[in-house]
C-alpha cells in the first residue's frame, strides 16, 4: 500500500462528498456535507500555500512560546522562611507564607 498523500485525501474527500449527496435529505447530510466540503477548502488551501512557500523558497519557522512556570525549577533551591512571631501582632507566622496570616504584615 503506497503511503499517504494530500491528493489521495481530497480524493478520498471528493468520493464521501458524492456519496453523502446520494443520502435520503436529513440533518446528517447537510452536517456530513458541510464537514467534507469544508475539509476539502481546507485542503486546497494548505496545498496553494504549500505551492506558494516552495516557490518563494522559504521554510517553516519554529516558534518558541514563552511559558510562565508555576513551580519552581528542581535546580532552584527554596530558602525557609524564619519562622517565628508576627513583629506586627505577635501571631505565628508559617514558612509557607510571606505576610502574617493574621494581620497581612509582610515579614
Amino acid at each position: 500500500m503506497e503511503a499517504a498523500s494530500l491528493e489521495m485525501f481530497r480524493k478520498w474527500l471528493q468520493v464521501e462528498i458524492r456519496d453523502a449527496e446520494e443520502l435520503e435529505s436529513s440533518s446528517f447530510k447537510e452536517q456530513r456535507l458541510k464537514h467534507l466540503e469544508s475539509a476539502l477548502q481546507e485542503a486546497m488551501a494548505f496545498e496553494a500555500a504549500w505551492e506558494l512557500r516552495k516557490e518563494a523558497k522559504t521554510a517553516f519557522s519554529k516558534v518558541e512560546t514563552k511559558v510562565r512556570l508555576i513551580a519552581a525549577s528542581p535546580d532552584s533551591e527554596i530558602t525557609p522562611m524564619d519562622t517565628g512571631a508576627c513583629s506586627n501582632c505577635d501571631s505565628i507566622l508559617t514558612d509557607d507564607l510571606e505576610f502574617c496570616a493574621s494581620c497581612g504584615k509582610f515579614q
